[in-house]
């Protein structure tokens, strides 16, 4: 892995068998320093695509694999299928904040053709560290655990009962 402008950064430059396609690289897009992303922001992961010549009714996407440190996939994320016209793509993926803990992830990069076909699949394409970054008051364990730690419940804490009286009845 190396870096540019403070930014994981991996060059893949992978033609595929059929030489129509060509995986440029991926990027951990914002300014990060020794591959640490905090948990509390949201993160944008950019692969870059070339479609070698202009391919008549074929269709392409990518699949980011996230995974932990076992590599155990955590989820995949997809992009939208799209034509296969000439030029170089920027596919952008969004990792919504609060959804990491504290642990290192690692990232696979797949390219699909027509919408079942592999025909690029790398494996630890780059890795980021997601590291907390608020300071928790009072008792506090340290770490939460879980290899994700996703804010998907909402609670809600109400005072039913303000005189502390007991109820023989509900």
């Amino acid at each position: 892995l190396g870096s540019r402008l403070n930014t994981p950064y991996n060059a893949i430059n992978k033609i595929s068998e059929d030489g129509f396609f060509k995986l440029i690289s991926i990027q951990l897009k914002g300014v990060y320093s020794n591959n640490l992303a905090e948990i509390e922001k949201p993160h944008k992961i950019c692969v870059l695509v070339e479609i070698l010549e202009d391919i008549d009714q074929m269709l392409y996407h990518t699949n980011l694999f996230v995974k932990d440190g076992s590599n155990n996939i955590l989820f995949v994320i997809q992009s939208s299928p799209e034509k296969t016209l000439k030029g170089i793509y920027e596919i952008i993926y969004e990792i919504p904040a609060n959804i990491m803990n504290d642990i290192t992830y690692t990232f696979d990069i797949m390219l699909i053709k027509n919408q079942s076909q592999i025909i690029i699949d790398e494996k630890d394409v780059f890795s980021l560290e997601a590291i907390e970054t608020i300071h928790r008051k009072g008792r506090w364990l340290g770490k939460f655990p879980g290899i994700i730690r996703p804010y998907f419940f909402k609670t809600q804490t109400t005072l039913v009962n303000p005189n502390n009286e007991s109820e023989t009845a509900i």
